[in-house]
């Protein structure tokens, strides 16, 4: 927790988008960067209730941006088992940047044995975000490929681009830790412009280190 406060306070982005999000994250006891993160930013998650397990959230900075908050509350999408289990979740926030409105979108899916459940989510989520421009960003718990396209192909994520990283980069493990692999993504609306993304960091075993690789967006 401490190591990912520290460098979300360093780095200061506008928006800030995580999965597996505990309420661990925001108490002093567990991440000793916690006051920073909230003296930075504004926390939306889902589920609102800190103690109803591992959620999403969209962090959103308090001073310094241009980007501004519309809602008092995320709209929450998931986190049944029509999707895959509570913390396969989806934290919607309306913002505003500049002359630009969209959704901030924090999303994690189930996985590839899950596909089903992973597209009814998909399904959901462009139901809640509607005609409205977006950004999503999270762990969707598939690679590039064959599976990734028909998830794309089948639902709202196919109108919407997909950020690419560098060649060879990776974001996380394996469940048993055994091999790195590619499974969080970014997907931007077209009429939000030119966009970029690049993994900052290698994963690493969680006894060496994190188990995620941080993306930066541009």
């Amino acid at each position: 927790y401490t190591l990912a406060g520290e460098e979300i306070a360093r780095r200061a982005a506008d928006l800030v988008f995580l999965q597996e999000f505990e309420a661990g994250f925001l108490s002093p006891e567990w991440n000793l960067a916690a006051p920073k993160v909230t003296a930075g930013y504004e926390v939306f998650r889902c589920p609102q209730d800190l103690e109803s397990g591992p959620g999403t959230a969209v962090l959103v900075k308090k001073a310094g941006t241009s980007v501004r908050v519309l809602d008092e509350r995320p709209i929450c999408v998931g986190g049944t088992s029509e999707t895959g289990g509570r913390s396969k979740l989806a934290t919607v926030v309306r913002v505003e940047a500049g002359a630009k409105r969209f959704a901030a979108v924090s999303a994690h899916f189930t996985w590839d044995g899950n596909a089903p459940q992973r597209l009814r989510h998909a399904e959901l989520l462009g139901a809640a975000i509607g005609d409205s421009s977006a950004v999503v960003a999270g762990d969707f718990n598939c690679e590039p490929g064959p599976h990734l396209a028909a998830l794309e192909s089948s639902s709202f994520l196919g109108r919407m681009r997909r950020l690419e990283l560098q060649p060879g980069a990776t974001t996380g493990l394996t469940g048993d830790f055994s091999a790195e692999v590619c499974i969080d993504h970014v997907y931007v609306s077209a009429d939000l412009g030119p966009a970029q993304a690049s993994a900052t960091a290698r994963p690493k075993k969680p006894w060496g280190g994190n188990v995620t690789r941080p993306a930066k967006v541009a």
